[in-house]
């Protein structure tokens, strides 16, 4: 097939390495890829040869067209290209991210990413969305482009099915045994929450290292940022972050701590030390912690770095296989078209 898959970034963050993984598995199966984004990033670089151009290059006409936000599938209708389009729901809070009512007569399929997100926007008059996030426009310039109006206005409502974050098992896997004592890998993007987790870990002697990634603003290529991440995170025995990072680390059988902390966050999106006993309830939210929001201290996350257990490695890599494989998730997506 001729698939065109339509996002703002290929940032080396969630979203990017998404679409690496979608493109691989796509790819795998024989089908031809292309890509159109706004800003190339590091993993644009990577998937350079899937690049379109939205103006010039692109193709009247494809069987699937995959896109992750309203500006693409705008794209899409203005130019007139036609195809299959899902949208895939990615997150909650900005408004570029949940499909525009007219857009809707365009769209043939909605995709969510956790099953709170598709309860969400299934009925977003009975979503507490000012409990959970900022709308004030002086704790980031980017809260104007935020979704609350669409949770308080409720005007309409969208059906959706979910197709779980889905993670590469061949590239993201077990490669090292955990040690007796952990090293722990900071993959949070805040600054403050990392520094937490660092002085937290030195309280305990645990040797730790912060991996910075790109932040909303950044449409830049940082040399600082890690391409081959399966290789960093195999290097240690705990990840602390939230997202995409935690499903990785957990297909590479590394013990994970829900944790960070987002501008459009109120407080510390933490879901703490994940064990088999609160792994469902954390992945029904992508990992995210949206649903256990607290004022995070050194002194808790002292108490969740102590609860690490080396027998977690090889349960939370079949939870990944059971739950977040690559393609699982494209058997979902290409069944809905054909």
């Amino acid at each position: 097939m001729k698939i065109l898959i339509g996002t703002q970034h290929l940032k080396l963050n969630g979203i990017g390495t998404y679409v690496d993984s979608l493109t691989t598995e796509l790819e795998r199966r024989s089908h031809d890829v292309e890509i159109t984004t706004q800003h190339i990033g590091q993993i644009g670089i990577k998937l350079r040869k899937n690049i379109v151009n939205i103006k010039s290059t692109i193709q009247k006409k494809y069987d699937l067209i995959i896109v992750f936000s309203n500006t693409n599938c705008r794209e899409i209708i203005s130019n007139e290209v036609e195809g299959y389009l899902v949208f895939m729901l990615q997150g909650l809070y900005f408004n570029n991210d949940i499909p525009r009512q007219e857009y809707l007569k365009r769209i043939d399929k909605v995709f969510s990413l956790t099953e709170s997100s598709r309860n969400a926007i299934a009925k977003p008059g009975a979503y507490d969305f000012k409990g959970k996030f900022e709308i004030n426009n002086s704790v980031n310039s980017l809260v104007r482009y935020n979704s609350f109006t669409f949770f308080n206005n409720a005007s309409y409502s969208i059906e959706s099915e979910v197709v779980h974050n889905p993670i590469d098992t061949s590239r993201y896997y077990i490669k090292n045994v955990l040690r007796d004592v952990p090293k722990v890998l900071i993959l949070c993007k805040n600054k403050n929450a990392a520094t937490i987790v660092k002085n937290s870990c030195h309280e305990l002697e645990y040797e730790s290292e912060w991996q910075p990634s790109p932040t909303y603003e950044s449409t830049s290529v940082d040399k600082r940022f890690c391409l081959d991440m399966e290789e960093k995170i195999n290097k240690f025995d705990i990840v602390v972050g939230i997202g995409r990072p935690v499903l990785e680390a957990m297909s590479c059988g590394r013990n994970v701590i829900v944790f960070d902390k987002r501008f459009y966050y109120k407080v510390y999106p933490a879901d703490g030390f994940i064990d088999m006993d609160n792994i469902d309830d954390s992945s029904r939210f992508n990992f995210c912690g949206k649903d256990k929001l607290s004022d995070y201290s050194e002194k808790n996350m002292i108490e969740e770095l102590k609860k690490y257990d080396k027998s977690l490695m090889d349960k939370f890599r079949m939870f990944i296989l059971d739950n977040h494989s690559i393609e699982a998730s494209v058997n979902k997506i290409l069944k809905a078209f054909v």
